[in-house]
């Protein structure tokens, strides 16, 4: 990485109370699974688009780009959907929350968000587009249960609900707590615009 280089990413952010709902089931979850590391609520996100490390130039770019296209987009509404892993069930290298509600939506965004940052050499990926919260990373127990989990997990009935009226470039600092900054935020389509 280059003096003056930024990593940065695309996401939908999680509003704070949403935050606050998932950070109380992440102490509960942390007493029944011996995880690396947590994330910290600050840091729930969906993520868009990853675009690893940029120039001043590019993420300036970058802003131009998306602040273009967030304004052309609807909000839509989102819930919080069931734990699922990433890895070997066993020993897992990702636990996450998957998201329910618009998902046609979710998909056009990233879709969109894709699309106008691929001229800037930001290539789409190859994997599909799975959209979910990083809970936890790298499982230390070699009998992992996922089911013990569910248990403690958010009922359906209680899990939260939001609408989704903005996007976020987030810049990345290794090694820090929180370890994500927003450097710019841009507004999806206000209700009654055209």
């Amino acid at each position: 990485m280059k003096p003056g280089d930024l990593r940065l990413f695309v996401a939908v952010p999680i509003p704070e109370a949403v935050r606050g709902q998932i950070a109380l089931r992440l102490g509960e979850l942390k007493k029944a699974a011996s995880f690396r590391k947590w994330v910290h609520p600050r840091d729930l996100h969906i993520t868009l688009q990853f675009l690893g490390e940029c120039s001043p130039r590019t993420c300036e770019r970058v802003k131009e780009r998306l602040g273009e296209m967030a304004p052309t987009l609807d909000p839509f509404r989102l819930k919080l959907g069931d734990l699922g892993l990433f890895g070997n069930p066993r020993s897992p290298r990702i636990l996450w929350s998957g998201v329910e509600g618009e998902l046609e939506a979710l998909g056009r965004l990233q879709r969109e968000v894709v699309g106008r940052l691929s001229p800037l050499g930001f290539p789409a990926e190859t994997r599909p587009f799975r959209p979910h919260l990083t809970l936890a990373r790298n499982c230390r127990q070699r009998d992992f249960s996922l089911r013990e989990l569910e248990a403690l997990w958010m009922d359906d009935s209680v899990r939260p609900e939001w609408e989704v009226h903005r996007i976020v470039l987030y810049r990345s600092h290794l090694g820090r707590t929180p370890m994500y900054e927003p450097v710019e935020l841009f507004g999806l389509k206000k209700d009654g615009e055209d």
